[in-house]
């Protein structure tokens, strides 16, 4: 059990039909994408709530909307809205905002809306012990990146949107040694096959 909390940064977009899950929406239609982006966020944050552990942060863009947000997932949470940059930046500069009162920072995006909470748990402990956690992404890419102190070079030269996040960034913690825990590999909901392994899982708001 984890008694100290730790701080969960959660990466949202509003979502509207162009702006969201536009590689899927390439198979599926962009409107259709839109709404299931939709039904994937507000999975992810019912789940969320769930972590007691964890101080929970919607990381929201566009940055302006941010009364649209709390309409939208509830006024209760805590709402930051991203910064201008890639997403490596914007990573950075969340990490950092919340190891300023936290000794544990964690990011995830809202592309896995079945992620089993316990990835998430390994996550927290093992950054009692670790610079880094990573949980890899089936695509190559990951989808949750956890520090205990800053890291500013993991961020920078990545390939952001290529099979090659993961190990380019991998390749940059052993450069600066920091200590690295791997989580169990999952997937994201990016394509046609993606979205048919979800649909299988028939009850994806339930923890495995």
């Amino acid at each position: 059990m984890i008694n100290d909390p730790a701080s969960l940064l959660v990466f949202v977009k509003y979502p509207r039909a162009g702006r969201v899950k536009t590689r899927l929406g390439a198979e599926i239609g962009l409107d259709t994408a839109a709404r299931l982006y939709r039904e994937f966020a507000e999975i992810c944050v019912r789940r969320f709530r769930r972590l007691n552990w964890a101080d929970f942060i919607i990381y929201f863009d566009p940055p302006e909307e941010e009364a649209t947000f709390r309409a939208w997932l509830g006024d209760d949470l805590t709402y930051w809205p991203q910064p201008s940059g890639d997403l490596g930046e914007r990573l950075r500069r969340g990490l950092e905002r919340m190891l300023e009162t936290s000794g544990r920072a964690l990011a995830v995006g809202t592309d896995s809306p079945d992620l089993p909470l316990a990835y998430l748990e390994q996550a927290a402990a093992a950054l009692r012990t670790h610079d880094l956690a990573a949980g890899p992404a089936a695509d190559g890419g990951y989808y949750l990146i956890g520090l205990s102190r800053p890291a500013p070079e993991l961020f920078e030269g990545v390939p952001w949107s290529t099979p090659r996040v993961l190990r380019v960034t991998l390749e940059k913690a052993a450069q600066l040694g920091l200590a690295v825990e791997i989580l169990p590999e999952w997937y994201d909901v990016d394509t046609v096959e993606d979205l048919k392994r979800w649909e299988r899982r028939t009850t994806p708001d339930t923890d495995q």
